[in-house]
């Protein structure tokens, strides 16, 4: 309970950000007679990322425009010395007019904190090799995410080292392109970019922290 305050605490800082999902409230209310609380939180009508894409095709147009968008979202985290941790497509929405937003603050951090290191949070698929091997890292871990997340809607909707559609992803599939990103081989260029997007997407996306934006 501690934890989701502590996120509607600074989502209420972040308030009018064009680009991290707008809060307004929130209210906890304890369980009588037992242990828990529920906390309700009141924020802005977003369509979530995988909820639209299932109606819109993401043109690499539109993920050029993701990309710039989450980047204003994570500049202001910069700002405000956070790192998000788990950037991926069910922490994105989309407004009504088509600008992309960063939610779900649950798990970030202080730069200070990653000093002494911290747990392996987040999510394995778009998570950047230092923080799954347990290493201290930074902000560039949060560039990584967002350049598999541009290179999955760049891909035919594939993460790097995935088979080819139409064939089914395996769990062993998964576990290999995991492998692959963490042992630093290089990515592919995604299918559906042209030279100079698949340039930045893959150096957002570099396995050495120093050679990413």
């Amino acid at each position: 309970m501690k934890q989701i305050v502590s996120e509607c605490a600074f989502m209420s800082k972040v308030k009018g950000i064009t680009n991290i999902v707008g809060y307004e409230d929130h209210v906890v209310i304890p369980h009588e007679g037992t242990i828990g609380w529920d906390v309700i939180i009141r924020m802005e009508l977003l369509t979530p990322l995988l909820q639209y894409v299932k109606l819109h095709e993401m043109t690499p147009t539109d993920t050029a425009k993701l990309g710039a968008d989450i980047c204003r979202a994570l500049e202001v985290c910069r700002k405000m010395n956070i790192i998000h941790r788990d950037v991926k497509p069910e922490n994105i929405m989309i407004s009504d007019i088509g600008k992309f937003k960063l939610g779900d603050f649950g798990i970030s951090r202080t730069l200070e904190a990653t000093q002494t290191g911290l747990s392996k949070k987040g999510t394995v698929s778009y998570m950047a090799p230092e923080v799954a091997k347990g290493e201290p890292y930074g902000p560039t871990v949060d560039i990584y995410s967002l350049g598999i997340v541009m290179y999955r809607f760049l891909n035919h909707n594939r993460l790097p080292f995935m088979p080819e559609p139409p064939a089914m992803i395996t769990f062993r599939d998964r576990e290999n392109a995991n492998q692959r990103r963490m042992i630093g081989e290089e990515l592919p260029m995604p299918k559906d970019a042209d030279r100079e997007l698949g340039r930045i997407v893959r150096k957002a996306c570099a396995y050495a922290p120093g050679d990413r934006y």
